[in-house]
């Protein structure tokens, strides 16, 4: 879980229009970006992208936000709340006002001037006088982990949120005896699971009219033909796991499947990581980094109900 501040001044304008903002995140219970979310247009800070979790790093659904500005050196708090949704953009929320995206938050308390919550210290109010500045930018990565002020701050928001604290760190040494990754019954669930995830993956490819399609052919998943270029899939089932976990094991097999030698498969030109959830947003962040950086062919499918959604990384 990761702490941010977003600023409620989504505009810049201040005065009656801010008060209208600060209405607004209470009555919907979501806070809001000003910056758009496109590279082109997005400032050398990034923050649209940052907040609507598109790079490595960014806002994710579980990390923790609270809604405050510095006006001539006063705080003022507006609400907190642990992010719930993926960054969209629906003008019915707004009443009118421009904004690029939103998040929103549950649960969720709308909050007000309260001593209980120092800045003094924090990441948000500068080290020293020398970095403070009247007012903050759009949106500040806390840092608990190595600020105190900032963990004394996350941990009374977490219990006004009613949210179970972070876990310490465990120092305890590792165990050195075997451990099952899943049990029989999982194993059997997952089994069924993907074998339904294939299925349709397998009927949605008929449907867009693929070629060569082979399914579970030399313990590869997926093997099919775009019409133009050789396609592998690999399938995940989140079952008992978060997306991450299920990418990650899909990636080793997929670099296993194109590349390991004393092999007779054929490297495919397009790797594709088929899941049964919707990846997040800095899952597909980090695809879009591996196919940038390493030239991975990558894109990622998930299930949407009885069809699949696509994304080229």
């Amino acid at each position: 879980m990761e702490f941010w501040l977003v600023s409620p001044n989504i505009d810049m304008k201040g005065g009656k229009t801010l008060e209208r903002w600060k209405e607004i995140i209470r009555n919907r219970k979501a806070v809001f970006m000003g910056w758009p979310a496109n590279r082109r247009t997005d400032g050398t800070l990034r923050l649209g992208r940052i907040f609507a979790g598109i790079v490595e790093g960014g806002v994710d659904r579980g990390d923790l936000i609270l809604s405050a500005y510095r006006e001539d050196w006063r705080w003022h708090l507006v609400a907190c709340g642990k992010v719930n949704s993926e960054s969209r953009n629906d003008p019915k929320l707004s009443d009118g006002l421009n904004y690029e995206t939103c998040r929103e938050l549950k649960p969720f308390v709308p909050l007000q001037q309260d001593a209980r919550f120092s800045f003094k210290g924090t990441t948000a109010d500068g080290e020293d006088a020398a970095h403070r500045r009247r007012v903050i930018p759009a949106l500040v990565k806390f840092k608990p982990e190595i600020n105190r002020a900032d963990k004394l701050l996350r941990d009374k928001l977490m219990k006004l949120l009613q949210l179970p604290p972070e876990p310490p760190k465990s120092t305890a040494p590792l165990p050195e005896y075997g451990y099952l990754r899943a049990s029989r019954s999982q194993q059997k669930v997952i089994v069924r699971r993907h074998n339904r995830l294939s299925n349709a993956f397998v009927k949605w490819l008929q449907k867009r009219r693929y070629k060569d399609i082979c399914q579970e052919q030399g313990r590869v998943d997926v093997d099919f033909f775009d019409g133009i270029t050789s396609c592998r899939a690999e399938l995940k089932v989140c079952y008992g796991v978060k997306t991450r976990e299920a990418i990650r094991e899909a990636l080793g097999q997929l670099l296993e499947y194109n590349y390991y030698p004393e092999t007779n498969r054929q490297p495919a030109e397009k790797w594709f990581l088929v899941l049964d959830e919707r990846p997040t947003g800095k899952d597909i962040a980090f695809l879009r980094r591996l196919r940038t950086t390493m030239r991975f062919p990558l894109s990622v499918c998930w299930r949407s109900g009885d069809s699949f959604q696509m994304q080229r990384c």
